[in-house]
């Protein structure tokens, strides 16, 4: 059901429907004061669901946006960059010699072509040639083939593009992705990855994600999934933070501070309220590597092993709040969030970490943290770590040392 068809919580008040409505009606009819470039990518793919919605909303407020994505799927691939070891000149530079190539058409399905039916609205793949005559014939009759880009490839071309267009990008919005992206998981998301790469080229960025149910009910069809918030919903709640984030924009400076974004994720069913997090040590979904042994468990109805691949497979672990609070909290933070409203400061009292995205997201909450790209420790971390290796030397070989 929609954010806006049901009482909306925030920080334990209660907010109606009335107000709600009236709220985005007066978002909706006061445009930006000024129209903002945005760029808008993924990791979904350019004629994904999420970042067309997102992208129809922007462009309703007034903005200026131009999409640049992968032209097919790339989840998970952080921030990688496609590259190959063969250099050639060219004006001075030295780049590699695949070549990305932009146009409004995504890759191919079982219905035939999969275009984005609009000229702003780009898809980005990578070809192993700098022909850039798509479908064309290589040396020897062999069929041209282009792969899609990857997410942070295809957010940097298109930074590129627009710069040199004289629209360099005010914001970047990646998103809205399908799947939650929390805690240290981000680390591997595209999602976040395309955030990133535009904060390290100084321009302010959010990552926006949607919920998805991972459970292995919902993944193999065995169960019904649990609900995500409708994108039309949450296109419109990450309209309206841009426009706050105008409304608050000390002029002359971005919308954001220097290599500053946020990590936006929206959490299953209808919102409990907003909750300003730390992405924190913990995550509701990791991905991790599990052995199926060639000789498995006992099964009850043969009294035999069961067989095995001997492989590792891909295993996803699912995580929330109950697993990471102290369990004696437990019965009085469960009462809180059964409640119609909730209180943020009621569930710090009860025991529940309201700084970490993973507690809070998965207690319901739609979480809202801060990130900057930048792995650094915290200073004492590197003050203890200077110590343990004060003693560490590099000693150069003696073929070294006879130059």
């Amino acid at each position: 059901m929609s954010v806006l068809n049901k009482p909306y919580k925030k920080n334990g008040n209660n907010m109606n429907k009335k107000t709600i409505l009236a709220a985005s009606i007066c978002a909706a009819l006061s445009a930006p004061a000024w129209s903002l470039n945005i760029l808008v990518a993924n990791d979904d793919g350019c004629t994904s669901e999420g970042i067309n919605t997102l992208m129809t909303e922007l462009e309703s407020r007034g903005h200026e946006v131009t999409m640049y994505a992968p032209a097919g799927e790339q989840s998970g691939k952080a921030g990688s960059v496609e590259t190959k070891p063969e250099y050639k000149p060219y004006r001075g530079y030295a780049p590699l010699t695949n070549a990305f190539l932009v146009s409004n058409n995504g890759f191919a399905t079982e219905e035939g072509e999969n275009p984005t039916e609009a000229e702003n609205r780009l898809c980005v793949r990578i070809s192993a040639t700098t022909n850039p005559e798509e479908g064309s014939d290589l040396d020897g009759g062999t069929p041209y083939i282009t792969a899609s880009a990857t997410p942070a490839d295809s957010v940097r071309v298109g930074i590129a593009a627009m710069t040199n267009a004289g629209t360099k990008p005010d914001l970047i919005i990646s998103g809205i992705n399908h799947g939650q992206n929390i805690g240290i998981s981000t680390t591997g998301s595209g999602t976040v990855g395309v955030a990133v790469t535009g904060l390290l080229e100084g321009i302010p960025s959010i990552a926006v994600s949607n919920y998805r149910d991972f459970s292995w009910g919902a993944l193999l069809g065995a169960a019904a999934p649990l609900p995500s918030v409708e994108l039309s919903d949450v296109s419109i709640f990450i309209a309206d933070l841009v426009a706050e984030l105008e409304e608050n924009q000390i002029e002359g400076q971005p919308l954001l501070p220097a290599y500053t974004g946020l990590n936006i994720n929206m959490p299953t069913g209808t919102p409990k309220g907003i909750a300003h997090t730390e992405l924190g040590h913990s995550t509701a979904l990791s991905f991790t590597a599990a052995l199926d042994p060639l000789e498995g468990p006992v099964d009850e109805e043969t009294g035999l092993p069961e067989e095995g691949d001997g492989n590792y497979h891909p295993t996803i672990t699912l995580k929330d709040y109950t697993e990471l609070v102290d369990p004696n909290d437990l019965e009085g933070i469960q009462t809180l969030l059964d409640q119609e409203t909730v209180s943020i400061s009621d569930l710090a009292t009860a025991g529940l970490d309201t700084n970490d995205e993973t507690q809070m997201y998965t207690a319901g909450f739609i979480t809202i943290s801060v990130i900057d790209g930048d792995f650094s420790a915290s200073l004492r971390k590197q003050e203890l770590l200077k110590v343990k290796l004060r003693d560490v030397s590099f000693n150069a070989s003696a073929a070294d040392e006879a130059l």
